[in-house]
């Protein structure tokens, strides 16, 4: 004869939501060989904590004087094929950068996220502000005599640029527009 102890409970270890579920023990004693004996077989508690869930704000760049780009946030840490829309709050992702930031860098923090199963912890990101594409771009017209030796000076370029350390490079190129 098989005495055998069944024990229970109505949380399942993997996929219960975090909380203390009761574990019930019940003894099969097919052939009642236990009638002499007074057994103490108590109940247990299957406690499921909150798994760590880590949420690290996104590199990103942009160019002084524009918008900033969409803020985003990469998740590590989610169970059981879950994903992002198991958050009963998003996280709020902001930066200290605004339209007019100086070049340099400025972080991206993401915070204020709920999911009721994991306990989340945060990693900043940085967003890199670069120098602005030079507004102007200018040609100062000299006059240039027929039969000029080689190397003459045909004009001289100038621009202008959101980024007073800025420096420019000019490449004449074949073409018809200005995106050549």
């Amino acid at each position: 004869d098989n005495i055998s102890v069944n024990r229970t409970s109505t949380g399942a270890g993997a996929t219960a939501a975090v909380g203390n579920y009761p574990i019930v023990a019940s003894i099969v004693d097919p052939g009642n060989k236990l009638g002499n004996y007074t057994l103490v077989n108590p109940n247990g508690t299957l406690s499921v904590t909150a798994k760590g869930l880590v949420l690290t704000a996104d590199n990103k760049e942009k160019f002084a004087g524009t918008a900033n780009p969409t803020l985003t946030v990469s998740y590590a840490g989610f169970v059981n094929n879950e994903d992002f829309n198991v958050l009963t709050t998003k996280p709020t992702i902001v930066t200290t950068a605004v339209l007019n930031s100086l070049p340099g860098d400025y972080p991206i923090t993401a915070s204020a996220a709920v999911g009721s199963n994991y306990s989340i912890s945060y990693v900043a990101g940085n967003l890199k502000v670069k120098p602005g594409a030079p507004t102007d771009i200018s040609l100062a017209a000299v006059t240039l005599y027929e039969n000029a030796a080689a190397g003459a000076n045909a004009g001289t370029l100038s621009s202008t640029s959101p980024d007073a350390s800025a420096t420019f490079t000019y490449t004449l190129v074949a073409g018809a527009g200005d995106t050549d």
